[in-house]
């Protein structure tokens, strides 16, 4: 029987969202790229590779789409109080990996937000979660 391995890992580059309606979020408030905040959010206590983790635990792959393999890449936003909020996908692979990505970053316990200057701060992250068949 077919393996399934399922690979999370974040992308290191900055996204702007200017212009951009985050129906969850006060429109006037900054949202610092990931790489920027002087103190990251934090996820259970851990790290990114916490989060992976956490991600590869929850994916559920249904058989019939077990040949769709890829990376689907989305961005989201740790908000002051530690919820995932705005999840989207920026590059999709098939739409029901699509979806199940979106399902399962959106579905995270709250983090320990991150912090500019003290405050807690809204943090962008580009996440990738890559789906394979082995």
């Amino acid at each position: 029987m077919k393996k399934i391995l399922f690979l999370a890992a974040v992308l290191l580059f900055p996204l702007m969202v200017n212009g951009q309606n985050l129906n969850t979020l006060d429109p006037d408030e900054d949202i610092i790229p990931m790489q920027l905040v002087e103190e990251k959010p934090s996820f259970q206590g851990g790290d990114l590779n916490t989060f992976s983790k956490w991600v590869n635990e929850h994916i559920v792959y249904q058989e019939k789409f077990a040949e769709a393999t890829g990376r689907v890449t989305l961005k989201f936003i740790v908000a002051k109080d530690g919820s995932v909020v705005n999840v989207k996908v920026l590059r999709g692979v098939d739409p029901h990996l699509d979806k199940e990505a979106v399902r399962v970053v959106s579905s995270s316990p709250k983090w320990e937000p991150g912090k500019q200057r003290g405050q807690a701060v809204n943090v962008e992250y580009t996440f990738s979660v890559i789906f394979r068949v082995r």
